[in-house]
Order: C-alpha cells, then sequence, then structure tokens
C-alpha cells in the first residue's frame, strides 16, 4: 500500500474542495500528508487512539487515510479524533473496504497490522472483526454525513485475492466518509425554517428542513409532530399515516404514553382502514395497557 491520500486526492470532487479548507490535521498521514500545510500526526507523535492525550487543539477539517484499521479500538478513536473538529468543520476518514482489500481473509494476508476490517453496512459479515461504517458514524454526536462512498477506481474485479494487494499499484479499494459537526443551533434552526416555509405552503422546502433535523436526531417527537402537520397541511393522510407509523416505531412512550399508537391508529381510520387501526392499537395496549384514551378508541372500533 502506498501514497493512499494523494490517490484519494485525486477522486476530490466538489464536495471534498469545498468542506476540506481551513485549518487541518491528517492523523496517520506518514510521508504523505492530504495536504503540504496540515497539521501531521504519525506514531512519533503519540497514540492515535487517545489522540486528545496529544492534541489540545481544534480544526476546521480532520482527514485521515487507511489509519482507523489500525486502531485498538476504532469506535473510542473516531469521537477523539470527532472532538478536534470545530462546530461547522468536517471530517473526511477513508477506509479499506473489507471484500475489495481482504478478499474473504482473515487476519489479512496483505497488512498484518490490520486489526478491524470495514463495509458501509451488512447485517452479516464473513470478518469476525468486521465494523459497519454507518453504525460507527451514528455514534458520534452532534453529527450529521454528507457522503458514504465505495471508490474501486482502477481496481480489477477479475484478478480477485490472486492479483495480490493492489494497492501497491494505482487502485483504490476504500469506503470514504464525509461528515459535517452541526453548530448547537443547527436542530432549532432546522425547526424554525421547517415552521416558516410551512407557514408560506411551501411544503416540499418545509418537508426538506425537517427531514434534515431528523438525519441528526431520528427520535425526536416534535420532529414527526411536524411532518405530520405538514402533511395534513397538504390534504395527504396516507403520507400522514406513514409518519405516525415511523413515530410508533421511533419515539416509543414520547409525550404521553401511547400517543403515537393513537396517531397511526386515527390516520388509519379516516381512511377507512379499521382493520390495520384495530391492529396498531393492540400493539400500544400490549405496550402501554393502562392509556386510557387507547383504550377509548379501541372500543369505539
Amino acid at each position: 500500500m502506498t501514497n493512499e491520500a494523494s490517490k484519494t486526492r485525486d477522486l476530490f470532487g466538489s464536495l471534498e474542495r469545498r468542506v476540506l479548507r481551513g485549518s487541518g490535521i491528517d492523523i496517520g498521514c506518514g510521508e504523505d500528508p492530504i495536504f503540504p500545510d496540515v497539521r501531521r500526526f504519525d506514531m512519533q507523535d503519540g497514540d492515535a487512539d487517545h489522540i486528545t492525550d496529544h492534541v489540545k487543539e481544534q480544526f476546521d477539517f480532520v482527514f485521515s487515510s487507511h489509519c482507523l484499521e489500525h486502531m485498538r479500538d476504532p469506535a473510542t478513536a473516531l469521537k477523539g479524533w470527532w472532538s478536534l473538529v470545530k462546530d461547522g468543520g468536517h471530517m473526511c476518514i477513508i477506509v479499506p473496504d473489507e471484500d475489495l482489500y481482504e478478499h474473504g481473509n482473515w487476519p489479512s494476508k496483505f497488512n498484518s497490522d490490520h486489526k478491524w476490517t470495514f463495509t458501509i453496512s451488512k447485517e452479516k459479515s464473513w470478518s469476525p472483526v468486521s465494523i459497519n461504517v454507518i453504525d460507527l458514524v451514528r455514534g458520534l454526536p452532534d453529527c450529521r454525513v454528507l457522503k458514504v462512498a465505495l471508490q474501486d477506481d482502477g481496481y480489477d474485479y477479475t484478478a480477485g485475492g490472486a492479483g495480490g494487494d493492489q494497492l501497491w499499484g494505482q487502485a483504490v479499494a476504500q469506503i470514504q466518509f464525509v461528515l459535517r459537526k452541526l453548530t448547537a443551533d443547527y436542530l432549532p434552526a432546522q425547526y424554525a425554517l421547517a415552521e416558516q416555509e410551512l407557514g408560506q405552503g411551501n411544503f416540499y422546502a418545509a418537508l426538506k428542513a425537517t427531514e434534515n433535523a431528523l438525519a441528526v436526531a431520528p427520535r425526536e417527537s416534535a420532529l414527526y409532530d411536524l411532518l405530520l402537520k405538514i402533511e395534513m397541511a397538504r390534504g395527504d393522510k396516507r403520507r400522514a399515516a406513514q409518519y405516525a407509523l415511523q413515530g410508533v416505531k421511533v419515539c416509543i412512550g414520547a409525550r404521553g404514553l401511547g400517543r403515537w399508537h393513537r396517531l397511526a391508529a386515527m390516520y388509519m381510520i379516516q381512511m377507512g382502514n379499521r382493520d390495520s387501526a384495530a391492529q396498531i392499537l393492540g400493539l400500544g395496549l400490549a405496550e402501554f395497557p393502562d392509556d386510557p384514551e387507547l383504550k377509548r378508541l379501541k372500543e369505539h372500533i
């Protein structure tokens, strides 16, 4: 494996050029930093598993290429790296894709120091040390995912494992993810924007702002309230029912026990789907048997 940061830089598009600006640190850069003016951090500078013991400042961006797989605890290490990102700043991380690089072999045939393998998202992996990137970034606070992509430029799929370590050439076999650290006022600002757009009848813009906020706070019941208001204002009861059912799944017990079960059931009743309403109420009563409104609705249908 050689000059992976340089090969990655050649693949940069408008997103990377826009967000990787200002002060930056490249973690695990070796002799190939992503830009010549970044702060370099490698083994001689300290333990990247505990980077905050060595680095006390924050940066506009944090970059790391093919380093996370060498950490003893990638989730903890990544949280430490994330703490170096300023509010409103960005992180760009590159890790080898387990299928393209390891070819179903563990321990690694090509790098004996690899401690983990990575995939974008799988229910089950062949690797005993596989990490889903999507799950990994969910553990970061105030995080919005801007990009998660498999990069295989120059990769020879016909060679497979018999082709050896293709990264010694010009090929890449990696996953890139780009994240933005949100400012403290991001959620209130998106909520206020959605309310404003809704008041002006701009339903698409209101939905977009609400969905942006949900990407950061997927269990925030107030955002599901807003989705319901938007769809009811549009007169789309079917979509409102879908959002109410989402609320049942992710806002368990929010603001009044079986509230979301009641909402979902009410929308189903309004659409004439009483069987589905009865099923939803049954689920709600199984979880909240003392909820009087659930009982009343169940008796009503």
